[in-house]
């Protein structure tokens, strides 16, 4: 949820528990998407509404990730979703304070090379742009 004060809360009740990770975002619910001929739901012509994933929602993930991880406790690992299909991605979540990406609707759409590309290209930047680490790359982000 991108309310301010859902995350507010939310991280506080976090903080309270003993949990090692949270998952932001994979999904925003009651998307709609409609057929360009027939003007009806893609999805189901009666609800229509599902929920949105993929480069559509990593603008989104990112401020999630961003303010969560200024809320949560350091120990608390963020489990970025949403988006990622770049090494780029990847290295913005990383960034933000993400611990780990998971990758959805690349793999199905892509399958597990995709993966293997993937990961390829992420170290190939980090070679590039001199990183040695994850905290590495939140250092630079946050200089």
């Amino acid at each position: 949820h991108p309310d301010l004060g859902y995350i507010e809360a939310m991280a506080t009740l976090l903080n309270k528990v003993h949990i090692d990770a949270v998952a932001l975002c994979n999904t925003v619910p009651n998307a709609l998407v409609l057929d360009r001929h027939t003007l009806k739901s893609v999805i189901d012509p009666n609800n229509g509404l599902a929920g949105l994933s993929g480069q559509a929602i990593r603008p989104l993930v990112m401020g999630q990730v961003r303010q969560y991880r200024s809320r949560l406790w350091p120990e608390i690992d963020i489990i970025a979703e949403g988006g990622i299909w770049t090494a780029q991605a990847m290295l913005e979540y990383f960034a933000e304070g993400a611990s780990f990406c998971r990758i959805g609707t690349m793999y199905a759409e892509k399958g597990p090379r995709a993966l293997t590309r993937l990961t390829e290209e992420f170290v190939d930047l980090m070679e590039e742009r001199g990183f040695t680490s994850l905290d590495h790359i939140r250092r630079f982000a946050t200089a």
